[in-house]
């Protein structure tokens, strides 16, 4: 009887350690194909064809208790699970091909490989595994189970920022997505000691804001960047470049010095999503000689 408890808690405490390994925030872990995959997978079937494929290190695949293999990996956009691990120091490994509802394809020698318990990916078919879908907006790292997130079903890849949002890497295995770049500017000189915007039009007098940038993703902006055609005055607050969301002040500003050009802020960003009305506030001095004022942010 002491025995079969003994057992029970035994098991209990390893499923209570295997719980926490899979839910503690941690990094996916990568390596490469070690060659390339050309061939037909043996069935068209997703989730059922199972291939041998060769990995440049299978040092950080895991196993349960019980020996099976618990290790996802992510190529491009296809998911693979490992079914055997058949030579560790050639890297030949048995998988399925095109798991968890995504498509089997082609690969290069080289590319890159995600690898993790399947809890750390995300995706419609990920029933259960925390996150499941595009991510945007506030993000807490610690709370998400892996880092980099990668949603399967679309391939886009995400990382939680230390600013506390959420901002695409890449998509698929392949590199990051191409950033955009958004802008506005004022021309003509400043007026004096006025809240000014950024309207693709006179500087001077452009007291309200009337040509937002209307965001049609989620998304992060950073990188904010401004300039004058002419040295600005300067002063206390004055000479301020403001980001605006929705009618308020946002992280990303920067100010110029008085007899300087140009100012940038790399140390902030801010999320946006569908919707979402983007403005640029100038703040100027009295007999400002600033002119001709744009600034730019990128989006991600």
């Amino acid at each position: 009887m002491n025995k079969t408890l003994n057992r029970i808690g035994t098991l209990a405490a390893l499923l209570l350690l295997s719980f926490g390994c899979l839910h503690a925030q941690a990094t996916l872990n990568t390596t490469t194909l070690a060659s390339a995959l050309t061939a037909t997978p043996s069935s068209a079937l997703p989730g059922t064809s199972t291939d041998v494929i060769y990995v440049a290190s299978t040092s950080n695949f895991v196993q349960n208790s019980v020996g099976q293999w618990t290790t996802l990996l992510y190529v491009d956009f296809e998911a693979m699970d490992v079914v055997q691990v058949l030579n560790s120091s050639t890297g030949q490994v048995r998988v399925v091909r095109g798991a968890w509802g995504t498509k089997a394809g082609y690969h290069n020698s080289g590319a890159l490989v995600y690898i993790g318990y399947p809890s750390y990916f995300g995706g419609s078919a990920m029933a259960g595994a925390g996150l499941a879908g595009d991510q945007g907006g506030a993000c807490v790292a610690s709370t998400v189970a892996a880092l980099p997130y990668i949603n399967i079903s679309d391939g886009k890849i995400y990382n939680c920022l230390s600013s506390g949002q959420w901002v695409q890497t890449g998509y698929g295995t392949m590199g990051s997505p191409p950033s955009q770049l958004q802008a506005d500017f004022c021309t003509g000189t400043v007026g004096s000691n006025e809240t000014e915007y950024l309207n693709d039009a006179a500087c001077s007098a452009a007291t309200t804001a009337l040509a937002p940038t209307i965001q049609v993703s989620y998304g992060t902006l950073y990188g904010l960047q401004a300039q004058s055609s002419a040295n600005v005055t300067g002063g206390t607050s004055k000479d301020v470049l403001t980001v605006y969301k929705n009618g308020s002040a946002t992280a990303l500003t920067c100010t110029m010095a008085a007899a300087t050009k140009t100012c940038k802020d790399i140390a902030h960003s801010v999320a946006v999503a569908p919707g979402d009305l983007i403005t640029y506030q100038w703040v100027t001095a009295a007999s400002d000689t600033a002119a001709n004022v744009g600034a730019s942010v990128e989006k991600q």
